[in-house]
């Protein structure tokens, strides 16, 4: 007999939909046009990054925690393995919102004609592309959790993975319809698929190949917790991640990771100059098609794209060893030392009744 659904599960699924939805706005360049976006992207772009990282370090340390287990998914209500499995999914959201968040940040930084107030696909490719992507690709992640995991939510996985064909599809038969009666305006029945020639298409096609990645990276976080979660299920939450981690789920990540960087270094050297002297298009396959600038006064700005796509394909290969054993063991010591410290430090100002008299001693020299 499936469970009853739980109010607390279904709050948790709101607020995980209602996530997607703010960073697909977020990502979406006509929301915020001013200098302050830039600045928002970067700190958002950090802490996706930091909270990669640490959401490894708190999966591993999660029987520390007997309350909560990554923020929103508390491990007594719905138990550890599905706890588990929601902090796989966090963090692969946090993964993705960090490369989405870079794309965006180039595009801003980079524009030769509106400088740092507009980004450059304001036109309908773009723009729409990457915030209806950005929401499918979270869905598509959510789609490949155990559905019995869901209580009677089981059917949002065949619901999510069918919206998701059906959308390809859709934008594929929109282009080609246009590729077919090759108009200058284009027809289509999305606003971001209306191609006239094979070049448009490609463009298209290209936003979603960069989508590729994310959808394996859901499908091995798929195959490998659903059987781990059957062979392991009476284990403790931290047997659960240090095998997951340790083995197949780590090299997974890194595998994802690899596509990537092979992709973003491949997107450096590829260019396709479609109008000889007047512009270069960068044919990227990863982050976002479409990025024109013009040859005689932005040969710095594509010298600087350039450096940035090369300096973006270090960080994803050097964020390939933070699945890996020793890289974590070290960061988890560190944030260990951290969290000591912050310790520490509270208990110093809940026992010192003046702040400003020195402590005499300290509460590292009592445990010493």
């Amino acid at each position: 007999i499936r469970p009853s659904p739980n109010p607390r599960q279904q709050q948790n699924a709101f607020n995980i939909t209602a996530t997607c939805c703010a960073a697909a706005l977020l990502a979406n360049p006509t929301v915020f046009r001013s200098i302050g976006y830039i600045f928002a992207v970067a700190i958002l772009s950090l802490l996706c990054a930091l909270s990669y990282s640490c959401g490894v370090i708190l999966m591993r340390h999660a029987q520390h925690y007997p309350h909560w287990c990554f923020g929103w998914f508390p491990s007594q209500t719905m138990g550890r393995p599905w706890a588990v499995c929601s902090a796989v999914a966090v963090t692969g959201m946090c993964w993705f919102l960090t490369l989405l968040y870079l794309s965006v940040l180039g595009d801003v930084l980079f524009e030769p004609d509106s400088g740092l107030l507009v980004s450059t696909c304001m036109h309908d490719n773009c723009t729409t592309a990457r915030s209806v992507t950005g929401v499918l690709v979270v869905l598509l992640t959510l789609a490949f959790l155990p559905s019995r995991e869901w209580g009677n939510y089981g059917p949002l996985s065949l619901v999510v993975t069918l919206a998701a064909v059906a959308f390809v599809a859709v934008l594929l038969v929109t282009a080609l319809w246009g590729v077919v009666n090759d108009r200058s305006s284009g027809v289509g029945l999305l606003p971001f698929a209306r191609v006239s020639n094979w070049t448009e298409l490609s463009r298209d096609l290209s936003e979603i190949c960069y989508t590729l990645p994310n959808v394996l990276f859901a499908f091995c976080v798929n195959q490998n917790i659903k059987p781990l979660m059957r062979q392991y299920h009476g284990l403790s939450s931290e047997h659960v991640c240090q095998m997951s981690f340790k083995g197949s789920m780590g090299w997974s990540m890194a595998t994802a990771c690899a596509v990537y960087a092979i992709a973003g270094l491949a997107s450096c050297v590829v260019m396709d100059s479609n109008v000889p002297g007047t512009h270069l298009n960068f044919r990227d396959d990863l982050i976002i098609a479409n990025l024109e600038f013009v040859l005689l006064s932005s040969r710095s700005a594509v010298v600087i794209n350039i450096i940035l796509r090369l300096l973006y394909t270090v960080l994803l290969l050097a964020s390939i060893p933070l699945a890996m054993w020793p890289i974590e063991d070290h960061l988890r010591l560190a944030l260990d030392a951290a969290m000591e410290w912050w310790h520490n430090t509270l208990t110093r100002q809940e026992f010192d009744p003046d702040m400003t008299a020195p402590l005499l001693t300290s509460h590292g020299e009592q445990r010493s």
